[in-house]
């Protein structure tokens, strides 16, 4: 591997300079994988119904842009405040609709594709970056939050472009490039604080590669710059202990598992399979001595899960979806292990078994079910409703989902109601769902015997993991 000078500010660099041009297959391929990002992201973008992490984005949102980042500090979690921004920027124009809101999640992920095939061409060449760029077009959990109202989208896209900054630097240093990665990397940790992970990775990289030399005022500006840059929401992070996580379940290895298994779209064959060719990438760099891109995908991809483990022994954090922008490395790796083997014929092979098995698992990701069933709970009640009628939520912020389409339809809507105050009531409807009860079981019991004293229960009805009962006098 060609040298240059790098590490912000010293030592060898990843790789040749780049061309001057961009050839001719190197923009059909950008194009390519690009366009193909874009596809799977849009396909059935609104199959699946709003669900309240969506809803929760929706009416962050709706403050306007103004008030979406100056009120940041005024809740328990800033964490997102990029997003929910951006997001409100864009519903001025774009309306509400559930193809509308996702859409720019989508195209955040249809962005990172051609930035996933340009480290690929960096690191392993032409071929490998192609495989690695379609594996992240046919991911089913990067589509997943590609059709998803929350900030994973934006987070993948920044950080990936804060490593090839990271990369860039590397090989020829420049301070327009260290003041670009320090700005992209603070805009993706004010898109979530997970990004600060995924950074700290760059430098754990940056430290295997150089060791001591590592240590530069180059290093210091790009490090102070990004504390400079981060520090309101670190001091806010720091001193309210990051609210807004107490619901995350304690660290285990079945979930540990499950994120493994969510990277890979649910295929165990798929998992398999790149865990296999990732490792013999390690293995034939450590031979033949070219370990620097092992050592930055390394460290990108395995700091944010290590850390989160080791942190969530302490308060839980771990969560497939903060993660989430650790899963390019994954599969650039996995594709620069591919492309080391001799025979073509098995590089062939292995590449077009990974490209039919993710995209086998994105067919039955599109197959799936939406999480919950709001939009088919409000579907089930407005033709019942009339003047009147009250509603009890629990929890009672499951209200934004409900309502987002609730206000979709035409009046009556009913009245939302607490439990103790539904004696004056005729009908009433009791939404809820066992998924977001959890430590409010009691509260719920208490509700619904408080209901059944002064209402007898008409109907019911259950729309995937959404529990609808009906009340009369």
């Amino acid at each position: 591997m060609a040298t240059g000078r790098g590490a912000w500010g010293a030592g060898p660099g990843v790789g040749a300079s780049p061309a001057p041009h961009v050839p001719h297959p190197l923009l059909r391929d950008l194009l390519f994988v690009t366009a193909v990002a874009l596809i799977t992201n849009c396909l059935f973008l609104d199959a699946k119904g709003i669900w309240l992490d969506e809803a929760v984005s929706i009416d962050f949102a709706s403050l306007g842009p103004r008030l979406t980042m100056t009120r940041m500090l005024a809740y328990d979690d800033p964490n997102m405040r990029l997003y929910y921004t951006l997001l409100s920027v864009w519903m001025k124009f774009s309306g509400t609709s559930e193809t509308a809101m996702r859409l720019p999640s989508a195209i955040c992920t249809a962005l990172t594709a051609p930035l996933v095939y340009l480290l690929g061409v960096r690191f392993y060449g032409r071929w490998a970056g192609l495989i690695a760029a379609t594996l992240f077009a046919l991911n089913a959990l990067s589509v997943e939050y590609g059709q998803t109202i929350r900030a994973y989208a934006l987070l993948t896209l920044l950080v990936t472009a804060a490593t090839c900054l990271f990369v860039l630097e590397l090989d020829r240093p420049a301070r327009l490039t260290r003041i670009a990665y320090v700005i992209t990397g603070a805009l993706a940790f004010y898109a979530h604080f997970f990004a600060a992970l995924s950074l700290l990775g760059h430098f754990a990289a940056l430290i295997l590669i150089r060791g001591k030399s590592a240590f530069t005022k180059e290093t210091a500006f790009v490090a102070g710059g990004l504390l400079l840059l981060c520090s309101p929401v670190m001091w806010f992070v720091a001193s309210n202990g990051g609210g807004g996580i107490d619901w995350i379940d304690p660290l285990t290895l079945g979930a540990i598992g499950n994120t493994a298994f969510r990277f890979a779209g649910k295929s165990g064959l798929l998992l398999a399979l790149l865990l296999g060719a990732a490792a013999y990438e390690s293995v034939a760099a450590r031979r033949s001595g070219e370990t620097t891109a092992v050592a930055i995908l390394a460290a990108w991809c395995l700091v944010p899960f290590m850390a989160a483990a080791a942190v969530s022994l302490a308060k839980p954090v771990f969560r497939t979806q903060y993660l989430i922008a650790s899963l390019p490395p994954r599969l650039l790796l996995a594709a620069g292990g591919l492309t080391k083997f001799r025979a073509r014929i098995v590089v062939v092979t292995g590449a077009t078994v990974a490209l039919v098995l993710s995209a086998s698992a994105l067919v039955s990701y599109y197959g799936e079910e939406g999480r919950y069933g709001y939009r088919e709970a409000a579907a089930w009640v407005a033709p019942q409703l009339q003047a009147g009628d009250g509603i009890i939520f629990m929890p009672f912020y499951l209200d934004m989902p409900y309502e987002y389409y609730q206000q979709r339809g035409a009046p009556p809507y009913p009245e939302k109601l607490s439990s103790s105050a539904v004696s004056g009531r005729e009908r009433v409807w009791l939404v809820y769902s066992y998924g977001h009860i959890g430590g409010r079981q009691r509260e719920f019991e208490d509700a619904r015997a408080s209901l059944s004293k002064t209402h007898r229960l008409k109907a019911t009805q259950s729309l995937q993991r959404v529990e609808i009962e009906y009340y009369v006098k």
